[in-house]
């Protein structure tokens, strides 16, 4: 069964970027093809789409009509312990239309133009599995990743340093395994798998988990 996003936040931006309507659509799961009604007055528009905000984890900014633009902070994760932030089971989902022209509302009366958006994930699902390491309860598994915080335009945000916290244990033939859902990963932010043995309080691994950092 196809996953359906819930809790959409719709963002109306003129042709410079600025936001100029907004609305919330609940955490009531939405159905394939979901249709909405947004104002705006006459111009070139574009509609953003993000679902999936009805997460406890994430931090939303508070967008302001005429001064929000999409370059601006949407939100940031927040550590769901001390430490790490948890995303597992979550869906976050982004979408922006091409851009629609409303003419004059004083010289064509009230005129509604549809604007289509197709939500894409920006979460990602890692399975990380380690052979070879002797069977204890203390073994740590993280990724830490620049990808924290994201901007309204879909892009990831400055400051978003975040560690992503895993429950790592061993199956049956003595393979140790963690599993993460984190944000996008994007070529040139860096995001590092790391490895630690709790119980000497050591690294046993720290690498680049696309390889592309700089």
């Amino acid at each position: 069964m196809r996953p359906q996003p819930n809790g959409l936040e719709l963002y109306v931006f003129d042709r410079s970027g600025t936001l100029v309507s907004y609305c919330k659509a609940g955490t009531t799961e939405i159905e394939q093809q979901h249709v909405k009604a947004l104002s705006a007055e006459n111009g070139l528009f574009t509609v953003v789409i993000w679902g999936g905000m009805d997460n406890t984890n994430i931090s939303l900014e508070t967008p302001v009509p005429y001064i929000t633009t999409k370059g601006d902070l949407l939100f940031r994760l927040q550590q769901a312990t001390q430490t790490t932030a948890i995303l597992t089971g979550k869906r976050i989902y982004f979408g922006e239309s091409p851009a629609v022209y409303l003419p004059d509302p004083s010289e064509y009366g009230s005129v509604f133009e549809t604007a289509y958006v197709n939500l894409q994930e920006v979460t990602n699902r890692v399975k990380v599995e380690v052979e070879g390491l002797a069977r204890q309860d203390d073994y740590e598994i993280t990724i830490e990743s620049a990808n924290g915080a994201m901007n309204v335009g879909g892009f990831i945000g400055a400051g978003g340093e975040t560690i992503y916290g895993s429950s790592p244990a061993f199956d049956d033939d003595g393979v140790l395994q963690a599993e993460f859902t984190i944000l996008k990963l994007i070529p040139g932010y860096h995001t590092s798998l790391v490895i630690k043995d709790k119980q000497e309080g050591r690294e046993l691994y720290r690498g680049d988990l696309l390889g592309t950092s700089y």
